[in-house]
């Protein structure tokens, strides 16, 4: 019997994609906040929450429709921990700094390597998503504010 191909994998990570619906109330206040505090994100439990190491790059999609907040990456940070288990919830520990101007959905669509990343190909996909290596370089190189 042969194990199952998995997405992403240590080797081909390049960041999280955590996502986040306006309609959630926490993205507002998050924005309200300048996503500049400690955040801690519901994800689901499957073996992606296992690859979760400190000091891995993570990125907040924010997704839907609304003239407030468009659909992009709104944040960027790091993941602080490990993600845990706290009885109800999976969580993993994130520090977000917001990315200005947002890098919205659009402008992503239109990007040769960009516009296959998972969280375009699949929005309605389980959190965490992610961007292979290649898709995190391709978008540092095209949008500096995304810079550490």
């Amino acid at each position: 019997m042969s194990t199952p191909s998995r997405s992403v994998t240590p080797e081909s990570l390049g960041a999280w994609v955590v996502k986040a619906s306006p309609a959630e109330g926490t993205v507002a206040e998050l924005a309200r906040r300048g996503f500049s505090t400690d955040w801690v994100s519901c994800v689901r439990p499957t073996y992606r929450a296992d690859l979760v190491e400190p000091g891995q790059a993570v990125l907040l999609w924010v997704s839907g429709r609304s003239p407030t907040l468009p659909a992009g990456i709104h944040a960027h940070g790091t993941t602080t921990g490990r993600a845990s288990y706290d009885g109800t919830t999976l969580r993993v520990p994130l520090r977000l700094e917001p990315v200005d101007p947002h890098v919205l959905r659009p402008e992503l669509l239109d990007h040769p390597v960009l516009r296959g990343a998972e969280v375009l190909r699949m929005p309605a996909g389980g959190n965490p998503s992610y961007l292979r290596r290649a898709e995190l370089d391709a978008l540092l190189t095209g949008w500096p504010q995304l810079h550490r």
